[in-house]
């Protein structure tokens, strides 16, 4: 074999195992990132990724910011995030979701409309992220922003979005409670958990007969649905209706044995007679 050509083959394997070995060896101290929140260890680490020019990539670059995000580092996720000449949907989804998660909402939103601004389509992943943003009855008027949003971009089919505009609304007082339920009502496809969420904001704002009804009309029901229903019924007070349910419970567990003790309990009397 001619000098040269053995040359190559050494030579060409062992770049090629010395490049992956590294950038493997940072993806493998990101995963693990947030299990050390040490904010030395993390500033090391960011440093390794600027020395092998890896700041800009998209996929480092969604990893750290996530890893920081769990680190509550915001700060620094966003200036990774800066780095970026021309991030993703997925890196700004990610962003959008460290911003939630360390209870920035503001900045959140700020996130979000720099996303729009700089002609990056929001995806499915985009609004249950910021929707999460959303809270209480001033934010009505944002998650009916948001929902317009949704239904122009074509996402008003996509059951994990549609959930999470339901939570939200549900969130809003007694009025988003409405919208909800509205909502509900003119869905085509709903699962399980659009039933419960649905459900579930009925009752927390004390509509309990219109709950039942839903319930009653339910396809099929999930120990979230059983423990919502029976918990709206002991809060109110209302324990003969909660016990009715109970019998019919199919698997009674120690969360329902112990909510109905508990509106016996508050109701004053601590008697329950299993049939």
């Amino acid at each position: 074999m001619p000098p040269c050509t053995a040359k190559a083959r050494m030579y060409v394997p062992i770049r090629a195992a010395t490049l992956i070995s590294t950038r493997g060896l940072l993806e493998e101290k990101l995963q693990i990132l947030h299990k050390r929140a040490n904010l030395n260890h993390i500033k090391q680490l960011y440093a390794q990724i600027i020395k092998q020019d890896l700041h800009n990539d998209l996929y480092i670059a969604t990893k750290l910011v996530s890893s920081l995000s769990l680190c509550r580092q915001l700060g620094l996720a966003i200036k990774v995030f800066n780095y970026v000449q021309d991030p993703n949907v997925h890196l700004y989804n990610t962003l959008i979701s460290a911003c939630v998660q360390n209870s920035k909402n503001v900045h959140a939103f700020r996130v979000f409309f720099e996303m729009q601004k700089d002609g990056v389509f929001a995806d499915n992943y985009t609004y249950p992220f910021i929707l999460k943003a959303c809270g209480g009855q001033n934010g009505l008027k944002v998650v009916q922003m948001i929902h317009t949003l949704i239904e122009k971009c074509g996402f008003l089919s996509v059951i994990p979005v549609i959930n999470a505009l339901i939570d939200s609304y549900s969130k809003c007082g007694v009025v988003g409670v409405i919208a909800a339920k509205k909502l509900f009502m003119v869905l085509g496809e709903k699962d399980i958990v659009t039933w419960n969420l649905t459900i579930y904001g009925l009752v927390e704002s004390g509509e309990l007969t219109e709950a039942q009804r839903l319930f009653d009309e339910m396809p099929e029901r999930d120990r979230i649905t059983w423990k919502t229903m029976l918990e709206g019924y002991a809060k109110a007070g209302e324990m003969n209706l909660a016990f009715e349910l109970f019998e019919k419970i199919p698997a009674r567990d120690v969360v329902s044995w112990s909510t109905m003790i508990w509106g016996y309990s508050k109701d004053g009397d601590g008697k329950i007679v299993v049939r």
